[in-house]
């Protein structure tokens, strides 16, 4: 449940799907009203349209439902849109409200320019009243997705540790083979032994299965490498 004042949903943007949004008329002495999410339309009065119908909240009461808008994502862009019930803000008893208000504000041009006017303007009703945490959409945007970019940058970080180690295995075998001919006469002695008249790799059956035997064992030195 979510408490909003008059002209919150054409700031968002947010389109309203069926009837109103609040007003100033919305007070604590006209009748409760009421807008709902989409998806809480529907689970409650299915395919039929909500608009003048009753609905109660365990806390506060019944409401007539007035309006309903389109889903909204609150913990993050991955997030599915919620079953959500919005009451009038000038409709609740503000001096038992144990909220913090957040004030929303659609601007153009420069953004401390903006900030500058919006801190004059509410100075000049209570210099004493506090302005803070003031972040655009655009900065709440990307610190909901502060985990999901930290666990990328980790999997490119890890992935590119392992192709280097993959690489100095690869090379460590390469070297050792070429610093140690020993291993090539081992191999052609005894391809010799078993009839073979040719240097290893020029056609013998015996020596390329002698080749491919030390190039599947570099490439399993280079598996335990990565």
């Amino acid at each position: 449940m979510n408490r909003l004042g008059p002209g919150y949903f054409a700031t968002m943007g947010t389109p309203m799907l069926l009837g109103r949004e609040f007003g100033l008329e919305d007070n604590n002495k006209a009748p409760k009203v009421a807008v709902i999410s989409e998806m809480l339309a529907h689970q409650c009065f299915g395919n039929a349209n909500p608009i003048g119908r009753r609905i109660a909240d365990h806390d506060n009461g019944e409401f007539q439902v007035v309006g309903v808008v389109n889903g909204s994502r609150y913990g993050g862009v991955k997030e599915l849109p919620r079953s959500v019930l919005y009451l009038p803000f000038f409709q609740d008893n503000l001096a038992e409200a144990s909220f913090a208000e957040t004030f929303e504000i659609r601007y153009s041009g420069s953004l401390s320019t903006v900030l500058d006017g919006v801190r004059r303007r509410v100075w000049a009703i209570d210099r004493n009243f506090p302005l803070f945490r003031v972040k655009t959409l655009e900065v709440q945007t990307e610190d909901s997705l502060v985990k999901e970019r930290l666990i990328t940058t980790l999997s490119a970080f890890f992935g590119v540790l392992a192709a280097l180690l993959a690489c100095i295995g690869l090379y460590g075998r390469c070297l050792a083979l070429v610093s140690q001919p020993a291993l090539w006469s081992q191999t052609y002695g005894c391809a010799h032994t078993l009839g073979c008249e040719s240097p290893p790799g020029h056609g013998c059956h015996v020596c390329r299965l002698r080749a491919g035997e030390a190039s599947i064992e570099s490439r399993s030195h280079g598996g335990l490498a990565l």
